[in-house]
């Protein structure tokens, strides 16, 4: 007999009956065919959407991203193109997705570009000029209430600054207002920083009409101009890029806003001319507007 762990492959098995005596055969086992493969599983279930992201500005080293509802900032390297006095860079308006080109000169970072964000809550307006490019080409006019976000959407540190009010608003304030996050109204101050930095007017001027326009800063002035209205409620507003004077000239202004204000009606602008700059207050290259005027606004960056 054979060890159990040592049984042979073939068996033999003892058969009777055949005519010529008993006899041994041997039996071989051989493997049968593969079954046929199994019906694929069903899908499983589709799995949860990602979180959107967006990018909301570019800085000096990095872009800056948000995404979903998380405000942690993520950076990833940037590309920057140099104009011959500064650095510009694109800002992306979270709100709206319009870009703006942004230029860093000295200690600030500015737009460059005038801000074009729709804002309209009750008689804080943004107006479109409603001729030629409209605010594709001039952005949007403001005026006083919603420049500072006067029905505190985004913020509330100038909440019912609007016509008619006096909230103690100056150069010290800091007024987000209409702007991105992360960017401000510009005061008299940082607007007179900025002139120190690029002088005379017509280094300021990117607009084709102002023939002594040179740019070479790219913070790329356009002759916006104004919109005024008669009284400080109703629609009736009338935009005025251009003005004609008694003797057939051209008046090319721009006008923007200051976070400084100056009393219940006034508030402070920074203007520029093709001529010069507007003198009002104190010798300063500064004026006041009426509140219920619309004028542009450039942002400037929060400091860091």
């Amino acid at each position: 007999s054979y060890p159990h762990d040592h049984l042979p492959l073939i068996i033999y098995i003892h058969l009777y009956g055949f005519a010529m005596g008993d006899s041994w055969i041997s039996l071989k086992w051989t493997n049968g065919i593969d079954g046929e493969d199994g019906q694929d599983g069903s899908n499983g279930k589709n799995g949860k959407d990602g979180v959107s992201c967006n990018i909301i500005y570019q800085d000096s080293d990095s872009l800056k991203i948000f995404c979903g509802t998380d405000t942690t900032s993520f950076f990833i390297g940037g590309t920057e193109t140099k104009s011959s006095n500064g650095t510009q860079k694109i800002l992306i308006d979270k709100r709206d997705g319009k870009q703006y080109r942004t230029i860093s000169l000295g200690k600030q970072t500015w737009m460059a570009e005038n801000l074009n964000y729709d804002y309209n809550e009750g008689s804080a307006q943004s107006i479109c000029y409603e001729e030629e490019g409209g605010c594709e080409q001039y952005g949007c006019y403001y005026t006083r209430a919603a420049a500072v976000d006067s029905a505190a959407i985004f913020s509330k540190n100038a909440a019912t600054c609007g016509y008619d009010s006096k909230c103690g608003l100056n150069g010290n304030s800091i007024i987000r207002g209409v702007r991105p996050n992360g960017w401000r109204l510009p005061s008299t101050k940082e607007w007179l920083t900025l002139r120190s930095i690029m002088g005379t007017p017509n280094m300021w001027w990117s607009d084709t009409n102002i023939a002594t326009s040179y740019d070479s800063y790219g913070f790329s002035v356009i002759v916006s101009g104004q919109c005024t209205r008669n009284g400080s409620l109703g629609n009736d507003f009338s935009c005025h890029p251009v003005l004609k004077t008694t003797s057939g000239g051209l008046v090319q202004k721009a006008y923007f806003w200051s976070s400084d204000e100056y009393d219940y009606t006034y508030a402070y602008y920074w203007g520029l001319s093709n001529n010069y700059f507007d003198w009002d207050v104190s010798g300063e290259m500064v004026g006041r507007s009426y509140k219920h005027y619309a004028l542009s606004i450039r942002c400037i960056k929060d400091d860091e």
